[in-house]
């Protein structure tokens, strides 16, 4: 049966008569020694694409939380717009209510910034 490494007969690491290690011994230690190095850049690419895909899925079910938030808010406008649709096409009576409300508005929100105004003035 024939070694990947070619022919299984023949000694693997061959010391020379000066006790050096063979070419193929270097290279074989040259090759494990970028194996390892290999090895760790894959266990650090491994452990960043986890990392990734868990801030994926919480970006994701983040989303799906602002898809229901911002549907439930157009649900509620869409009414409340529908509300004062109907509250402005009902006849003249409803739009001098309408009118007297939102003065009375305008005015209270003027009085307020009057107060605040006067209460953060240095000399108030």
């Amino acid at each position: 049966m024939a070694s990947f490494m070619g022919n299984s007969n023949r000694p693997r690491y061959s010391k020379l008569p000066n006790g050096n290690t063979t070419e193929e011994e270097t290279v074989d230690r040259q090759n494990l020694e970028r194996a390892g190095i290999l090895s760790e850049k894959v266990s650090r690419l491994k452990s960043l694409a986890l990392d990734i895909e868990g801030e994926t899925k919480g970006h994701n079910h983040l989303l799906d939380g602002l898809e229901d938030d911002f549907e439930g808010t157009t649900g509620l406008l869409s009414g409340s717009l529908n509300r004062v649709h109907a509250l402005l096409g009902t006849g003249r009576n409803n739009r001098r209510l309408m009118c007297y409300v939102s003065s009375f508005i305008i005015v209270f929100l003027l009085f307020i910034y009057f107060l605040m105004s006067k209460a953060t003035s240095p000399n108030g």
